[in-house]
């Protein structure tokens, strides 16, 4: 019976601690095939000096044998135990060491008398059993700094030699000193096939893990151990060092990584802006943590983005081929639930991103190279100073990613903002409109955003509770230029390859007022747009400027074009409808407040546009408009001045080509053509103008224009038709002006004035063609036709 041995053994040989080691070493079981060897005399006992011969020996079986106090016993052992002098080994030839199966095991003491054990072992089984087996005994010092919060699966193999004093040293007094573990000395190897294995609380997971892993009393050591993280095949290697009189274990995973995944798996706002492949270098510092396991993991991850593409504005955007260096910084694990990250970007942007278990918590950014000086509690803050941003991009981004947060929606009050940045140059779309300073802050209910630029300058309010849709978006704009509507809306495509707009149905009433509005030539003032959103988009309860005696007054809808998305072909189409209406007591006065050309001098009356376009009400374009336009002004003038695009009407042609007239009123022509009613209607479709029938009516006589002018191309293609005031034509002019023939062209048309017998050459009836550019226009008289009679 081993329970027996301790009566038997030659406690002469030991030392309290050599026999406090074997009475706990050897338990149960049976000892069998023992022998003893003893030649000598007794006093010369244990024969150091080789004056005799001591040697014994048994076997054991099912036996249960404990290498240390403090580590899981080996059961079912079968092996020997051997003594010569002083010396004792222990060999295991199978058993079972923390649900481990046991290939070969030792343990030998050279010197019972000054016992240092040394342990031998070599064993088979689950993976997650070793991790066990390394974070329990006297091992867990070493190990567990590594193999803390580690678990694995699959099977592997354990092998390993220890030594270990089995009593301290002593000072001058005889006072042991220091710890047993002080003198420890361990070397070993964990071999893996095809294992995988986590570290939760660096949220680091490894598929097939194939090679081997090393420990010794410096830590765990790994040179080239592969495995699979995130899909992608990668390299793990350990750096052991000390630091401050401390070891620092150190696992690196080198891999070609998608950068968006890296991203995404520790919940960074950006992952979804990124793309491709790049070579990544994600390194465990577990240093920190050995005293106060709950203190965290220092992780960083870092790589030089060389084939990732960074779908963000500028400065962020970047091609796959541009290097852009970026490193991720954090310490994982904490107790607390927050999780706070450092991202800098090429040495120019630094920040700080913290999430908690409600989403984004807090969100510093510094660009220039500056650092993060003040801790943010709660809310985003941008400051600094850089080269170029894209302004309108970064804002949509900033609340793509407010709104893609857990827990957030378009219920979510936006969390508080303060942004003081200076810029170079300020884009907007894919257009850059100089330099610009922009502040932003945030008070109870509003996100309030300053800009000074050259094309604008002014103050933007927008709520914060905007799902509520009770405050509207205030802008307040003392000066703008109509490049800041085309920057805005240049090259924003989606990967559909849409134009990707603002959704009506999304946006806070609007009441925006711009008190200066440079639109090429024109001049506008108090210009203002007055909007509120309904299911299907938002209404335009009021559009217009004032400028001197001239008003626009307007109404209608800014829509999408299939709110309750039946049809996946319209999705992301919109509409916009305008009503619109131009009156005013002097059109001369006031096109010359909007600093246009002079186009004319007094006339008052109205203009009346009623036009469509599929697309957002900021961005109309001309080969996409449709409508009806009508216009009764009376009293005026037409100036020979350049007109700009009133020449989409033949009439302001006429003052630029008087001398190919050839009627008596070219000095009439020259000085301007006076007018007493100017009246008519255009059709517009696709960038095309059609005038079914202007009328002027003044001292000249009458003159219609019918026919096209291309507002793209800029050209001509209109038939003018001259009755001037002479003595013959005055009766026909006098019904023409009364309106019962509908006007010239509709008398030439119905043959009426033919069949009547009128004398088309008495009464100076004259048809011209005006083709041509706008800039070089052509007007021929037409040849003279003797069906019609002119």
């Amino acid at each position: 019976d081993m329970a027996k041995l301790r009566s038997i053994y030659p406690a002469r040989l030991f030392k309290k601690p050599t026999q406090a080691w074997f009475e706990n070493a050897f338990r149960g079981g049976r000892i069998t095939n023992g022998d003893l060897l003893f030649f000598g005399q007794l006093a010369d006992f244990p024969f150091d000096e080789g004056q005799g011969v001591f040697k014994a020996g048994f076997s054991v079986s099912d036996s249960r044998f404990s290498f240390l106090k403090t580590w899981p016993s080996a059961t079912d052992v079968k092996g020997r135990v051997e003594f010569s002098g002083r010396g004792m080994t222990a060999v295991i030839d199978s058993g079972e060491l923390a649900g481990t199966q046991v290939i070969s095991s030792s343990a030998r003491i050279a010197d019972l008398k000054n016992p240092v054990l040394q342990l031998e072992s070599s064993s088979a089984g689950r993976l997650n059993e070793f991790i066990l087996f390394g974070n329990s005994g006297p091992l867990k010092t070493l190990l567990r700094p590594a193999l803390a919060d580690v678990s694995g699966t699959g099977n592997a193999r354990l092998d390993f030699s220890l030594g270990l004093p089995l009593k301290r040293p002593r000072d001058q007094n005889g006072e042991p000193v220091g710890r047993l573990i002080d003198g420890l000395s361990l070397d070993g190897n964990l071999f893996l096939k095809d294992n995988d294995a986590s570290h939760a609380r660096a949220q680091l997971d490894l598929d097939g893990l194939t090679g081997a892993i090393g420990f010794s009393e410096r830590g765990v050591r790994v040179s080239s151990l592969n495995a699979h993280y995130l899909g992608q095949p990668v390299v793990i290697s350990t750096d052991n060092r000390s630091r401050r009189n401390q070891r620092a274990d150190k696992i690196v995973v080198n891999g070609a990584l998608r950068a968006g995944d890296v991203l995404e798996h520790y919940k960074l706002p950006i992952a979804r802006y990124v793309e491709g492949v790049s070579q990544w270098t994600i390194s465990l510092d577990i240093a920190a943590q050995r005293k106060n396991p709950g203190q965290g993991i220092e992780l960083i991850a870092s790589s030089d983005l060389i084939g990732t593409r960074l779908n963000l504005p500028k400065p962020l955007a970047k091609s796959t081929s541009r290097m852009m260096p970026i490193s991720l910084r954090s310490v994982v694990g904490r107790s607390n639930a927050a999780s706070e990250w450092y991202l800098n970007v090429d040495d120019w942007l630094a920040s700080r991103i913290v999430n908690d278990t409600d989403g984004l918590k807090s969100l510093a950014i510094n660009l220039g190279g500056g650092s993060l000086n003040r801790k943010l509690d709660r809310g985003i803050r941008i400051d600094g100073s850089i080269d170029e941003i894209a302004i309108d991009g970064w804002i949509s981004t900033v609340f793509e990613i407010i709104d893609s947060q857990p827990g957030s929606g378009p219920a979510t009050k936006i969390i508080p903002i303060s942004v003081d940045l200076l810029t170079s140059s300020m884009i907007a779309g894919v257009q850059s409109l100089g330099a610009a300073q922009l502040r932003a802050n945030s008070d109870n209910d509003y996100i309030n955003v300053a800009v000074d630029n050259p094309a604008i300058q002014g103050n933007l309010r927008y709520p914060r509770e905007h799902w509520t849709k009770t405050k509207p978006v205030k802008a307040r704009i003392a000066y703008a230029e109509k490049r800041v509507i085309d920057a805005l809306t240049s090259n924003k495509l989606e990967s559909s390859g849409k134009v990707k707009r603002l959704d009506p149905r999304e946006l806070p009433p609007l009441e925006l007022r711009v008190s200066e509005f440079l639109w090429g030539e024109l001049n506008l003032r108090d210009v203002s747009l007055r909007g509120k959103p309904d299911l299907a988009g938002m209404q335009i309860e009021a559009l217009g400027f004032a400028t001197g005696t001239t008003q626009l007054i307007g109404e209608g809808y800014w829509r999408v074009t299939d709110p309750q998305s039946v049809n996946a072909e319209l999705a992301g189409a919109q509409q916009t409808r305008l009503n619109l209406t131009l009156q005013s007591d002097d059109f001369g006065a006031g096109f010359r407040h909007m600093s246009l050309a002079k186009i004319m001098d007094d006339g008052e009356g109205r203009v009346n546009a009623y036009i469509t376009w599929p697309d957002a009400l900021y961005s109309p374009s001309l080969d996409t408009i449709n409508g009806t336009m009508n216009f009764d002004v009376k009293r005026g003038r037409i100036i020979k001045i350049d007109p700009g695009a009133a020449r989409l009407v033949g009439l302001f042609a006429l003052q630029s080509i008087p001398r190919r007239l050839s009627l008596d009123f070219n000095d009439m022509v020259e000085d301007g053509l006076d007018f007493d009613t100017l009246q008519g209607n255009l059709e517009l479709a696709n960038g095309i103008s059609n005038a079914s029938a202007i009328q002027l009516n003044g001292p000249i006589g009458v003159i219609e224009v019918t026919g096209e002018s291309n507002l793209l191309e800029q050209s001509f293609d209109q038939t003018i038709t001259v009755l001037p005031r002479v003595s013959s034509a005055l009766p026909l002019i006098g019904a023409i002006t009364g309106g019962a023939s509908g006007g010239v062209s509709a008398l030439l048309a119905g043959g009426v004035l033919k069949a009547i017998g009128i004398d088309f050459d008495r009464i100076g009836l004259r048809e011209y063609r005006l083709t041509g550019k706008w800039d070089t226009p052509l007007l021929e008289q037409s040849p003279y036709d003797p069906v019609r009679g002119y």
